[in-house]
């Protein structure tokens, strides 16, 4: 009788890699899938070209407050200043359930008079504003009412520019609705 003799190299086996694969498909579907549901909305806006420059001048300098502007329908507006770790709030409540535009308008040139090197404000819209409302508020940070300006001093070489710009640079901190 003749013993079947096994060698090492008879000793194959396959692997089943499907499951595995199975799991890769279900996890890419799923990313392609959320990524479908992120939406970020940009409004372009123009700034006057030597207003910009010297904006981007003194923004490089250190020690610049921080503006933070939450959105509440409740509480109304509130903006939050936060200069060399000292802070600061500043409310403006609604009016009859409905935002004071004006009345926003007129502390964000107040705060813009204390703080003229700001330039920069964070916006932090509950989840129940509307886009229109948003816009609205935006338009009326950005700039100060027609009869009022402010001027801001280029740091290189000292010339002054009267604008109508409070806070030309608006970021959103919530943009995925937080």
């Amino acid at each position: 009788m003749r013993h079947k003799k096994t060698r090492a190299s008879d000793n194959t086996f396959d692997i089943n890699l499907a499951p595995v694969l199975d799991i890769i498909i279900s996890i890419v579907s799923l990313l392609l899938f959320s990524v479908a549901l992120i939406e970020v909305k940009m409004i372009e806006t123009s700034v006057p070209q030597i207003v910009k420059e010297i904006v981007e001048k003194i923004e490089k300098q250190e020690d610049q407050a921080q503006l933070v502007l939450k959105m509440s329908k409740t509480k109304g507006f509130a903006f939050e200043i936060d200069y060399k770790g000292k802070k600061e709030v500043i409310v403006v409540p609604t009016s009859a359930d409905k935002p004071d535009y004006l009345k926003l308008q007129e502390e964000g040139s107040k705060i813009k008079k204390r703080y003229p090197a700001i330039f920069s404000v964070s916006i932090l819209p509950e989840k129940d504003w509307s886009m229109s409302e948003i816009v609205s508020t935006l338009d009326h940070v950005r700039k100060m009412s027609p009869q009022q300006t402010v001027e801001i001093q280029d740091p290189t070489n000292g010339t002054k520019i009267s604008t109508d710009f409070m806070f030309p640079n608006v970021v959103f901190a919530n943009v995925l609705g937080e």
